[in-house]
């Protein structure tokens, strides 16, 4: 699903913000590769303009799914590092929310309401232009797309 431009969307420095959607595999996401180019599932995904391959650049917002991993990723310029890596809570045929949340100092993922990851400390805040945001595919390569349902999808930023 193709969504509005990145810098229209989240605006383009986005300080504080959240996605959310509740995504449902017709996958088994624990089967997924670890390979370096196979295996990756873009579920939400916001970024600079880039011709990057796979979901793993800087100047990017989003999570995704590379082999059982689940990745949160809130990265500036300067920082091509996902703020967490947590195994996969999505099974195959089930729901499960995501809200991945950002502001100054403080990166937070949760699964089903929950916390399942946080990362304090400061760090460089994303720069966003006209590229097209997605739900289920990453936006640079037009590949690592979702298989499943999604709903209750929420985007907030100030």
């Amino acid at each position: 699903m193709r969504l509005p431009e990145a810098e229209l969307l989240l605006g383009p420095r986005p300080l504080r913000g959240a996605l959310e959607l509740s995504v449902k595999p017709e996958l088994d996401p624990l089967a997924l590769s670890s390979d370096t180019w196979e295996g990756w599932v873009a579920l939400i995904h916001v970024q600079k303009t880039s011709g990057n391959g796979l979901p793993d650049g800087p100047n990017e917002i989003g999570l995704a799914l590379h082999g059982p991993k689940l990745w949160a990723k809130v990265a500036g310029s300067t920082d091509f590092s996902p703020f967490a890596v947590i195994d996969s809570p999505l099974r195959e045929g089930q729901w499960t929310t995501l809200r991945l949340e950002w502001e100054p100092g403080r990166r937070a993922v949760y699964v089903d309401g929950a916390l399942a990851a946080e990362k304090l400390g400061e760090y460089p805040a994303p720069e966003l232009d006209r590229f097209p945001a997605y739900i289920g595919r990453h936006p640079a390569s037009g590949k690592w797309h979702f298989e499943g349902l999604v709903a209750d999808v929420r985007i907030e930023a100030e």
